[in-house]
């Protein structure tokens, strides 16, 4: 993920970051999630993204 990891400093919730990143999803569309020009990438489910950031564990949240 490109620079959505700076809301995982430990301030936000776990809803509050889902939301950040649906955010970026409807107003960039999925092609802004990464750098690399893919076209084969699908809507991620929200349980599927808190699923995600659970297991990363880089994350402070």
């Amino acid at each position: 993920m490109r620079s959505y990891s700076q809301g995982l400093d430990g301030q936000a919730t776990v809803a509050e970051v889902l939301d950040g990143i649906e955010a970026a999803i409807e107003r960039d569309g999925l092609d802004g999630l990464t750098t690399l020009l893919q076209g084969n990438l699908a809507l991620p489910r929200r349980q599927d993204l808190a699923a995600a950031l659970n297991r990363w564990r880089a994350a402070h949240l």
